[in-house]
């Protein structure tokens, strides 16, 4: 999630490339929402992530969903993030991992 919400940057705002980017409040607040989400037992593949430039929105049921764009979309910038969809990936991309092969935990002697 951190990779993909550090790359966007809101129309109207310059980003320099080349320059050191902390995260902003919103940002933390995408990851963080994310990460809630992954273990939030009504997280559904339906399930998103509404990220505007000054706050983040977890939305569910289609109900919850038409509530926000009234509420919240009208006219405004925002980005949908189907959290819940990667949410339902995750334990096969989970298990599609590689094992990593574990270092041999003794060192070997080096003639001197």
């Amino acid at each position: 999630m951190y990779a993909f919400v550090s790359q966007i940057v809101w129309p109207g705002t310059r980003r320099p490339r080349s320059a050191r980017q902390d995260l902003e409040l919103w940002q933390s607040s995408a990851v963080e929402a994310a990460r809630q989400a992954v273990s939030d037992s009504k997280t559904t593949p339906q399930t998103v992530l509404w990220v505007l430039e000054d706050s983040v929105h977890l939305v569910t049921t289609p109900g919850e969903r038409a509530a926000f764009d009234l509420e919240q979309l009208e006219g405004r910038v925002a980005i949908r993030i189907p959290v819940g969809l990667w949410v339902g990936e995750l334990p096969d991309a989970m298990t599609s991992l590689k094992t990593r092969r574990r270092r041999s935990s003794t060192k070997s002697a080096t003639a001197a």
